[in-house]
C-alpha cells in the first residue's frame, strides 16, 4: 500500500502557481501607489480662481478628485485652506509638464 505525500504531481505544479499569483497579485496592488508623492509644509499662497496652491515654493493645482480633509480623515470645505496652514499633500505629476495636481489635502492645523 503506498501513501499519498505531497509529492504528487498536482501539488508540485499547484503550490507553485498558486504562489507566484499571490505574489503577482500583491506586487501590482503595491506598485498601483508607486507615482504618488507626499509633501508637507506651510502654504504660502492660495488661489481660488485659479485652483492653485503653493507649498514649499512648489505649485500645486486641486481638480474635484481632491480631497481635503482634517488629520483624522474628516472631510472640511476648501476654504479652510488659507495661507500659514501646515499641510500634508499626496500629489501626482502632470506627464509631460511641471505641473503637479493635488489627491489629497491634509489641514493639520491654523495658525493666528
Amino acid at each position: 500500500m503506498r501513501r499519498r505525500t505531497m509529492k504528487t504531481p498536482i501539488f508540485r505544479k499547484a503550490i507553485p502557481l498558486i504562489t507566484i499569483l499571490i505574489l503577482l497579485t500583491f506586487s501590482l496592488a503595491l506598485a498601483a501607489d508607486k507615482n504618488v508623492n507626499r509633501t508637507r509644509g506651510k502654504v504660502e499662497t492660495v488661489d481660488f480662481k485659479a485652483k492653485v496652491f503653493v507649498v514649499n515654493e512648489s505649485k500645486y493645482t486641486w481638480n474635484h478628485n481632491t480631497a481635503f480633509t482634517d488629520e483624522k480623515g474628516i472631510s472640511l470645505k476648501i476654504d479652510r485652506l488659507k495661507p500659514k496652514v501646515i499641510v500634508f499633500v499626496e500629489w501626482e505629476p502632470v506627464k509631460g509638464s511641471w505641473n503637479k495636481i493635488a489627491k489629497r489635502v491634509c489641514i493639520y492645523n491654523e495658525e493666528e
